[in-house]
């Protein structure tokens, strides 16, 4: 299930900062992880060009592993042809910047594309749609500071035409969310589609469940997208639970120890305080070597795992977003019920409808007696 390249270890070999290196540089395969790259090279593969790729999961559950895997992996399938075509970039990876203040910066990302995309000579462009003044010859779209917004856009779409690459990954997408007074979401969205459409390439949003509100903002979008959650593992699945200890057991044979903890004993423990995440299991247990290491002991203890371990406090804030997400995310059969309501899928004939008889009213009409017995005997009976 797992690719791994055991580590040779000696009783006499020192904890030094090489072998840390080459533990936090380990990259463990896992079953989610696994069916996560698939069905994204997938959907990049057969998706028709323009669409938008949702890949989103829980922090720290290994997103931007998956990332790294699928540029290997699409570099290695265009080896033959980037051998003689020398202009072609098999894929783009753009790391979306939080702003400092405001709204995201559209200018920014523009002028981060142009670079990831090795734009030579970006300042020596020649705008063919600006007209010449009597003292030139040819006119320059110069990237600077002031430099507009939609030049910089055009600029960034003959790149990747000229470039292209088979797709556009933007990571830590969650920060197009960040946006000023008067401005959509979809707004936002749209920047992404409509250059998408120009460029007929893939772009994949990669980011944390704050995507969530991107995924249904118009039909148009929700037809032209896909989503693809990477999911983290749960305890109450038998096979989830095995895939998690055998993961543990991975990262217990490449630590940088002779005597080694049993890390699948503690796998409730490292479960708890990381909620089923390989990347934050990965992260602690670098912070655990980090700690023992500098404690010069022979092996990491449970104690250096406590200390180390994220507060309960902050993993029971990530479970209430992460279960809140992944309830949003399932089709509930309410959902289905409703939907199918709306369709008129399977109504049963509506009854027909009861006679309702009216009330009579308790007052008589003009010239009709009350309900009343004669009184008998009298006169008459004499």
């Amino acid at each position: 299930m797992n690719n791994v390249t055991p580590i040779t270890q000696t009783k006499t070999l020192p904890v030094t900062t090489e072998r840390l290196a080459q533990f936090k540089e380990f990259k463990v395969n896992h079953p989610l992880l696994e069916r996560c790259f698939h069905e994204l090279t997938e959907a990049i593969r057969e998706a028709p060009p323009g669409t938008l790729i949702f890949l989103l999961g829980p922090s720290g559950v290994g997103k931007t592993t998956v990332l790294r895997k699928l540029m290997k992996e699409i570099t290695a399938n265009l080896h033959a042809e980037l051998q003689s075509d020398y202009e072609r970039i098999p894929i783009v990876h753009v790391l979306l910047q939080a702003p400092t203040a405001g709204a995201f910066d559209w200018k920014d990302y523009f002028t981060r594309s142009l670079m990831v995309l090795e734009e030579p000579l970006a300042h020596r462009k020649i705008d063919v749609e600006k007209p010449l003044s009597p003292k030139e010859s040819v006119a320059y779209l110069a990237i600077y500071d002031r430099t507009p917004t939609a030049r910089l856009r055009l600029a960034v779409e003959r790149a990747i035409a000229h470039r292209r690459p088979a797709a556009i990954l933007l990571d830590e997408a969650q920060h197009l969310g960040i946006i000023g007074s008067g401005r959509k979401l979809l707004d936002q969205l749209n920047v992404i589609k409509s250059i998408a459409d120009t460029t007929q390439v893939t772009h994949v949003l990669c980011g944390t469940y704050e995507l969530l509100p991107f995924l249904h903002l118009n039909a148009q979008l929700s037809r032209r997208s896909l989503i693809i959650q990477f999911d983290r593992y749960h305890p109450e699945n038998p096979d989830h639970e095995l895939a998690f200890k055998s993961v543990l057991n991975t990262f217990q044979q490449q630590m940088p120890f002779a005597n080694k903890i049993d890390l699948v004993n503690e796998w409730e423990f490292l479960y708890e305080r990381t909620l089923g995440c390989v990347g934050i299991t990965k992260r602690w247990l670098e912070d655990s070597l980090k700690l023992a290491s500098r404690d010069k002991t022979p092996q990491l203890s449970r104690k250096h795992l406590e200390d180390k371990a994220p507060s309960a406090k902050k993993c029971f804030l990530q479970l209430n977003e992460i279960l809140l997400a992944e309830k949003t995310l399932a089709d509930s059969d309410e959902d289905v019920a409703s939907l199918r309501s709306r369709l008129k899928l399977g109504e049963q004939d509506a009854p027909a409808p009861s006679v309702v008889t009216p009330r009579k009213s308790s007052r008589p009409r003009v010239g009709e007696r009350k309900p009343k017995r004669d009184k008998a005997g009298g006169y008459f009976n004499e």
